[in-house]
């Protein structure tokens, strides 16, 4: 049976390639590769070097690295090397220089062989596995971020919602229809029948462009409340004073439409100024004599 040394060199050789070549190509000193394709592996380096080497090498000539490191174990580690790896856990990084440049084996002493991993830069890499702890540590950190990325969320929605504006309908408010409430200005004949408004009695619908949360119209001479609730955006509420003039308070006036007789405006002063904000004022507008 060939030794180790003998496959490597009877391989180096079927490649047409010199020593000094497969060197230059695997950046292993000349003199290492000529100790591997003796046999000789006395030469001072640590075992985890040598293995690493060997696979190196062996990949390069076109040989199964895991047979090439498994007869090299089986030729100087022996059983009794075999039996205490299998309990041990500790990870160690080597790396070793070349006569060109560097190559770099990253194993597991005494449990894992290094696996080879490419080459970067001219160097040949061999790739550590992934122990448990450090799989445990990975998937902790994306837990953490995935969490933190979700409340994230949920506040930024809270805080759209909490400066939207919007306002629930005070408790204990009476409930005004969202489209019409009753005429002030007609009355039950009693037999089932109702009478018009005077002709001079105020009619109006008031239409929210946006949330209004609190709306009270009351007619302007007794002070009878014809309106007290919030408007919701797009609804309207129909309105009659039979004394023909109200006093509107609302807390957001921009927001809020007035039509009578079929005109459309938003909430003014009696200047025709647009008022913003909480504003009281009486409708239709006093013009200044």
């Amino acid at each position: 049976m060939q030794s180790i040394g003998e496959r490597l060199e009877e391989a180096r050789k079927r490649l047409g390639m010199s020593l000094r070549e497969a060197s230059e190509a695997t950046k292993i000193r000349l003199d290492y590769l000529q100790h591997l394709e003796n046999g000789n592996f006395d030469f001072p380096l640590p075992e985890v070097y040598k293995r690493g080497f060997l696979k190196i090498y062996a990949r390069h000539v076109k040989l199964d690295p895991e047979k090439i490191a498994a007869d090299f174990n089986a030729l100087h580690l022996g059983a009794a090397r075999q039996s205490k790896r299998d309990g041990r856990d500790h990870l160690g990084r080597v790396e070793f220089a070349g006569r060109e440049g560097s190559a770099v084996a990253t194993a597991e002493a005494g449990d894992k062989e290094p696996v080879a991993g490419g080459s970067v830069g001219g160097r040949e890499l061999v790739s550590e596995p992934l122990d448990r702890s450090q799989f445990l540590r990975i998937v902790v950190v994306v837990g953490v971020l995935f969490v933190g990325i979700v409340l994230l969320f949920f506040a930024g929605q809270w805080l759209l919602e909490k400066n939207s504006g919007t306002e629930s309908p005070t408790a204990g408010a009476p409930v005004a229809s969202s489209n019409t409430t009753p005429d002030a200005g007609a009355a039950d004949t009693g037999n089932g029948t109702e009478t018009a408004a005077p002709s001079s009695a105020l009619r109006l619908v008031l239409t929210a462009r946006d949330d209004i949360s609190h709306l009270t119209v009351l007619q302007t001479s007794d002070r009878s409340i014809l309106y007290d609730a919030p408007l919701p955006r797009g609804q309207e509420a129909t309105l009659s004073a039979p004394d023909g003039s109200v006093e509107i308070t609302v807390t957001a006036a921009q927001n809020l439409i007035i039509e009578q007789d079929g005109k459309r405006q938003i909430a003014g002063d009696r200047n025709g100024k647009p008022l913003m904000g909480t504003h009281t004022f009486v409708w239709p507008p006093r013009k200044e004599s």
